[in-house]
C-alpha cells in the first residue's frame, strides 16, 4: 500500500525505489544519501545508484561534496518531464 504521490510516479515509469526515493527528497528538500534511503526504507545499499538515476533524468540535483545533497526538481517539472 503505498502513497498515492507514489503509485502516479509507477505509473509514469519510474521504479519503486526511483519513486521512494523522489518522494522522499520532496518531503526532505535537500537530502543525502543516507538520509533519503532511511526516510524511504530503501536498502543503503542501492541508493546511490537509485539517486544517480533520478539526476540523469532530469528528476533530482546533486551538490557534489563529502557527503554529496540531493534535491528532488518541482514535482510539477517533474511530471512535465516524465510524460515527454
Amino acid at each position: 500500500n503505498q502513497p498515492p504521490e507514489t503509485t502516479a510516479l509507477l505509473n509514469l515509469g519510474l521504479n519503486s525505489y526511483e519513486a521512494g526515493a523522489y518522494v522522499a527528497l520532496t518531503r526532505r528538500g535537500r537530502a543525502t544519501g543516507a538520509e533519503v534511503a532511511r526516510i524511504a526504507g530503501l536498502p543503503r545499499q542501492r541508493i546511490y545508484d537509485v539517486l544517480d538515476g533520478l539526476v540523469g533524468r532530469g528528476l533530482a540535483t546533486v551538490e557534489p561534496g563529502r557527503p554529496a545533497y540531493y534535491s528532488a526538481v518541482d514535482p510539477d517539472h517533474a511530471v512535465t518531464m516524465l510524460l515527454d
